[in-house]
């Protein structure tokens, strides 16, 4: 007996493709990564110089009048400046404007202009675009996920006429067995390390990112691939191509030490944990165990060695807070997003108790604490949103981090340092983080001066994405169709699926049905099927199945 299959399927967004894809490439043949003529290297050691702007005759000209200018680690200019932008470039001034015919002058009287932040640690999600880009936030440090939805947000966000953020990514995150996320790459051993860098090289990955369940060996392994990579094949008659070193980031191996990170200059810390004392906890720690080895010895060690270090203080912060007090909204988010964010609420009103929130204020002194001294000693503070875990918002949610560090006692222009020209440095990117010439055009003009306090970077009138200019008007336009979009989904997640019965061939309907896949979200999938009995004897099962809209469009 004979049995064939006869499916079809519509869905908007097919994210199994592209993990299909991801897994194919084990068996692809390797490539040298891609050169990006539009920027510099992200990868340590391999800065090159600016490449012509091909992209400079498509776009007009931008002079920006009348506002003052920030000057990382100088604050604020005294008097009103005027910053020129060439294509996606910042340019050198022009001493005759008029004469340009692609000319366009934007008026910023009263503003402030400060380089686009920069967020360190975050998971992006294409749906989440315009989210960062309203909130100033033009440049995201992806640590991984899903690679094929992260491979499709890094082309999209690569076009020139994109308003999306400029994102970098390690594509997939390495993790321990079991894995702390479903998507992790799991290795067990360093020959599995050497197979996924493999393969994460080959996707052209920007960076490397783990999470706290790998084992040491994996790690070093990890650390010592990433610092001295193996060539690739060569060609007949050519030789190995050589690749450049990455930069790895990741919290703390249960099983390492803070001292096997600071041997590895190539390493940043994720979260603050390689700071406790043995068998303590945050809240176990007061004020005067800074003052008392082993903790200030710790930090003395991190500030010599110039550690960099994502605080992601708003992990244990949001907890503090009463979501409806917040500027962002469960609107912006897409189903899938607020149904954990509202579930991860309901669970939190059960859990923190009186006693506590009294436990985790003591923990968040003691972090702050931790973070000023940190700081003060010299190690690197690279500050990451940790978006878009629950109530830590894509784009908004960097600038809260950055109020905590200001909480912890880091002066205002000193934070805003950090999200810039300090953390382009961490990732040696020399064409972000300015306003010289020659940056990336990557601008925020802001309504208050942020020398003084963080919340004024909440105020932003307009943004200069990659040359693309964004006005206030743009960003609420491209905020309102999310929501509605957002909304759209809500309402058809919700809604009875209609699925046709499936085309079936001449025969005999042996059995059929029809079944639902649902969460908390609201119904993702359904399926029309039968079982013909042809008149050869074959058995064919046809099936039909839906799945509504995973998100919202990338843009």
């Amino acid at each position: 007996m004979k049995t064939r299959l006869c499916t079809s399927a519509a869905s908007p967004r097919l994210s199994g493709l592209w993990i299909c894809a991801w897994t194919a490439l084990q068996a692809a043949p390797a490539a040298a990564p891609k050169a990006d003529p539009g920027a510099q290297s992200s990868q340590p050691g391999t800065e090159k110089p600016a490449a012509p702007d091909s992209q400079a005759s498509a776009q007009p000209t931008l002079l920006i009048e009348g506002a003052r200018l920030h000057r990382p680690g100088l604050g604020v200019t005294a008097s009103p400046e005027t910053l020129w932008i060439q294509g996606r470039r910042i340019a050198e001034p022009s001493a005759s404007p008029e004469q340009r015919a692609d000319l366009q002058r934007v008026d910023a009287t009263g503003l402030y202009l400060i380089p686009g932040l920069i967020d360190s640690y975050c998971y992006f999600d294409a749906g989440q675009a315009a989210l960062y880009t309203a909130a100033g936030v033009l440049t995201l440090f992806d640590h991984g996920g899903d690679p094929g939805r992260v491979l499709d947000a890094r082309a999209h966000a690569a076009s020139p006429s994109s308003p999306m953020p400029e994102i970098r990514s390690a594509i997939a995150v390495l993790d321990g067995d079991p894995p702390a996320a479903p998507l992790s790459a799991v290795v067990r051993s360093a020959h599995d390390v050497e197979h996924q860098v493999r393969l994460l090289r080959e996707s052209e990955a920007d960076f490397l990112a783990f999470q706290a369940g790998i084992g040491v060996e994996p790690w070093r392994r990890l650390l010592e691939l990433a610092a001295h990579p193996e060539p690739l094949p060569a060609e007949p008659d050519k030789e190995p191509v050589v690749l450049p070193p990455l930069l790895v980031f990741g919290p703390l191996p249960r099983a390492a030490t803070l001292d096997d990170v600071l041997q590895h200059k190539g390493h940043g810390l994720v979260f603050l944990d390689a700071f406790l004392p043995a068998g303590k906890h945050w809240d176990e720690l007061e004020l005067a165990d800074f003052d008392r080895s082993p903790l200030q010895e710790r930090i003395a060690k991190a500030g010599a060695a110039r550690q960099a270090i994502v605080p992601a203080l708003r992990a244990l912060a949001r907890l503090l807070e009463d979501p409806a007090r917040q500027a962002f909204t469960l609107d912006h988010l897409d189903p899938r997003w607020s149904a954990l964010w509202s579930s991860e609420l309901a669970g939190r009103k059960v859990t923190i108790t009186s006693a506590e929130r009294q436990r985790l204020e003591r923990a968040l002194s003691v972090q702050r604490e931790l973070v000023r001294r940190l700081d003060a000693a010299g190690a690197r503070l690279v500050p990451g949103s940790g978006a878009p875990h629950a109530w830590l918002a894509p784009g908004r949610g960097l600038i809260d981090e950055l109020q905590e560090w200001e909480r912890a006692g880091i002066a205002p222009a000193r934070a805003l340092e950090l999200a810039t020209s300090a953390a382009a440095k961490v990732w040696q990117r020399s064409d972000l983080g300015t306003l010289s010439a020659g940056s990336l055009a990557s601008v925020v003009a802001l309504r208050k001066d942020p020398s003084l306090s963080s919340a004024a970077l909440a105020e932003v009138e307009f943004v200069i994405v990659r040359g693309k200019l964004l006005t206030r008007a743009d960003l609420e336009q491209r905020l309102e169709q999310l929501r509605e979009e957002n909304t759209r989904q809500r309402a058809a997640l919700g809604a009875p699926l209609s699925i046709p019965a499936p085309e079936q061939p001449e025969g005999t309907v042996l059995i059929s049905g029809y079944s639902e896949t649902q969460s908390s979200v609201g119904r993702l999938a359904g399926e029309r099927w039968s079982v013909v009995r042809e008149p050869s004897g074959a058995l064919a099962f046809c099936g039909r199945r839906y799945r509504p809209s995973a998100g919202p469009a990338m843009g």
